[in-house]
């Protein structure tokens, strides 16, 4: 008997280490830490720094995320590399390498000067260094010299201590293989542009051509690997490209990689990082494709957690996204995916729920209780027959949106801002002849905003005519007033400088007191919304799994969308790191009055420019709330009873991202239209999309 339950002991305990390696972790760092700004390991053990300065171990397998060191903040502080089993980091005042953690006092580069540092980068106000990568070849690492000014690389050789760097267009990343080639990744027209680098004299030898979403780069056995939207590829050095695994990140701009003993790829991405295994990921069992917005989704990270022999194959709705062919492939049963997660201005739930190409998810007890408890509006969108056919997870519209730092740092308040369309163009017109010296810093919206003040004008007056249950038509003598006022608001916000108080936000979550309703003639009109919906492909192979997959997300939904969803979700939702936020902010601040204080005349400006930029770190950093109670009240009172989701027509000239009347919209703000032929353009694009 002992020996049984010995050997079933070993076969578990092999069963977990299995589950453990298969399956990508997802660790994030705890709140109030800000971003990942760097990343790198000591053997199997992987460290990351925060943007307010914590160095953070972590163990692949351990679950546990351990804090090795803080105060490193991005502010005073670039980069996190290991040389020789130790941490350094780049002290930016006075360009020094310096050692992070107790192991690291007296060691060769800790306290180093970086010899000829500003002569060699040409560093000036505002540079920044990061991904800092120790190679074979010696330490290299991206540089931008100044706050306007393209990356650099830069080569640091710590034996004969000697700088170069090399000016490169639009690059995005590099990585050096362990024979010694240097890669280089520039941003191109048509999408990531891949050369090897000679760095002597600084030419660059195109190889390929890569996706606009190949990004996290990192070798392996002279070969690279990349994330491209969680499609981990590897390219091999006779240049074929083959597929690897899936790896659960969010899509972003810029992903710090790195490879732990030649196996365990780390993504670092946000305030999180994903470690995954490539060998233990050819062990998978079984797949689920999913189709969904590519956004960080909780639920899924949680199903991969529960279900580690299963390879998620998540694919990402984008611009280039043909609804139409998807369309096509719903309702003659060629889909490809097992579960879609899609909004109701890109494809008629209710057509293809008549056609039959919708899954029944009622025989799902978690799913039909979750769904039975959101707002009536709702269930009748997803419940038409009394069969649960989609799973709503999030609303969303087009909005003009304020930031209420940048206000509130132009010594304005929320009761200054315009309550009509008319008075908003007045208020841009009237910018310069505000009262008060501060807001020179600022301009009402970001560079040329003429299309998108005039997208939101179209879409609330379609809103508008909706509201009053009126045929859409745009001849009417207040369309065409404001229609005179946004051209000039256009041109007058086009000619201010500094940073911006409004924009646009597509397909925003309007949760945040932060969104403007702004009435159109009589009154605010009623909001359009779209609705995001999980729905599963009932050809599905995997019905069982993709239902498991929903749920998993419906479980993970964040007070956000509980707050649009649930009628009797009433929060609030406090920010877990906002008193260590106070309280940190507050030691440094008495830290840098003091330095202030004792400081001699020579001094006294850099500690007073310091200690200015600390003072607004408090205005922009963490609110005590995610959501606050005032947000609540604002979303119940004023938001959600003038929430209508439009029919598919309606919905496509709200919310399409190729607008039915954008061409016709450049062609008027380009003075080709006159207002009289750009109105008739208006009502016949409205006419045909109906």
């Amino acid at each position: 008997m002992k020996k049984i339950m010995m050997i079933l002991c070993i076969v578990f305990c092999c069963l977990l280490c299995l589950a453990g390696t298969a399956a990508a972790e997802i660790i994030e760092t705890p709140e109030g830490s800000g971003r990942i700004w760097d990343i790198t390991s000591i053997d199997r053990t992987v460290y990351v720094r925060t943007s307010r300065g914590q160095v953070y171990a972590y163990q692949p397998d351990s679950g546990t995320l351990d804090l090795y060191a803080s105060g490193f903040g991005a502010r005073d502080y670039n980069g996190l590399f290991a040389v020789d089993g130790v941490l350094y980091t780049i002290k930016k005042d006075t360009y020094q390498f310096v050692g992070v953690g107790e192991n690291a006092q007296g060691t060769p580069l800790d306290g180093l000067i970086i010899p000829d540092f500003k002569k060699v980068t040409h560093a000036r106000e505002g540079w920044e260094i990061f991904n800092v990568r120790n190679t074979s070849s010696g330490l290299f690492w991206m540089m931008n010299p100044s706050d306007s000014e393209n990356a650099c690389l830069c080569r640091f050789d710590p034996e004969k201590q000697k700088l170069s760097c090399r000016s490169v267009q639009m690059l995005h990343e590099y990585c050096v293989s362990e024979d010694g080639t240097i890669w280089i990744v520039q941003l191109g027209e048509k999408g990531r542009v891949l050369s090897s680098c000679n760095w002597k004299s600084g030419k660059l030898e195109k190889a390929a051509v890569l996706s606009r979403a190949a990004n996290g780069f990192v070798t392996q056995d002279n070969s690279l690997v990349w994330n491209d939207r969680e499609d981990i590829s590897r390219r091999m050095p006779d240049g074929s490209v083959e597929h690897v695994m899936y790896m659960p990140v969010t899509h972003s701009n810029r992903i710090n990689s790195l490879l732990v003993d030649d196996d365990i790829l780390v993504n670092a991405f946000d305030s999180r990082f994903a470690c995954k295994s490539i060998r233990k990921a050819r062990e998978n069992t079984g797949s689920l494709t999913v189709l969904d917005t590519g956004a960080r989704d909780e639920g899924s990270y949680a199903f991969q957690n529960e279900h580690p022999e299963i390879e998620v194959r998540r694919s990402r709705l984008g611009y280039d996204t043909d609804f139409a062919e998807l369309n096509r492939k719903m309702l003659s049963g060629e889909l490809e995916y097992d579960v879609l997660r899609i909004s109701t201005s890109d494809v008629d739930l209710r057509s293809l729920a008549e056609k039959g190409c919708l899954a029944d998810l009622s025989c799902s007890s978690a799913l039909t209780e979750a769904v039975q408890q959101m707002e009536p509006r709702l269930l009748d969108m997803v419940m038409p027959d009394g069969r649960l056919l989609a799973v709503p997870c999030r609303i969303s519209g087009n909005f003009i949106k304020y930031y209420a730092d940048n206000l509130a740092r132009a010594e304005f308040s929320p009761a200054d801002l315009p309550a009509t369309y008319d008075e908003f163009f007045d208020f841009i017109l009237n910018w310069k002849q505000a009262p008060f010296k501060s807001h020179n810093r600022f301009k009402p919206f970001f560079d040329d905003a003429s299309d998108d003040l005039l997208q939101e004008l179209i879409r609330t007056a379609i809103a508008d005519r909706i509201s009053r249950q009126q045929p859409l038509a745009f001849d009417t003598e207040a369309f065409r007033s404001l229609l005179q006022k946004c051209r000039q608001a256009a041109a007058s916000a086009k000619q201010e400088n500094g940073d911006h108080i409004f924009f646009d936000y597509a397909r925003s979550p309007i949760v945040d007191r932060q969104t403007m309703l702004l009435a159109m003639e009589e009154s605010i009109p009623d909001i359009p919304v779209s609705v995001d919906c999980y729905i599963i492909n009932p050809m599905s192979a995997n019905l069982e799994l993709a239902v498991s997959y929903v749920e998993s997300c419906v479980a993970q939904y964040t007070p956000e969308q509980k707050l649009q969803l649930y009628p009797a979700y009433t929060g609030p939702v406090k920010y877990d790191g906002y008193e260590s936020f106070i309280r940190e902010w507050t030691e440094q601040k008495e830290a840098l009055e003091a330095q202030l204080a004792g400081a001699g005349e020579k001094d006294r400006a850099k500690y007073r420019k310091q200690l200015d930029e600390h003072m607004d770190d408090l205005i922009s950093g963490p609110a005590e709330y995610i959501i606050s109670p005032e947000d609540i009240a604002f979303y119940k009172n004023e938001i959600a009873p003038r929430i209508f989701i439009p029919d598919i027509s309606v919905s496509r000239l709200l919310f399409s991202d190729e607008m039915p009347f954008r061409t016709i919209t450049d062609e008027w703000l380009k003075g080709r239209l006159t207002d009289d032929q750009f109105i008739a353009e208006l009502d016949s694009a409205c006419v045909t999309a109906q």
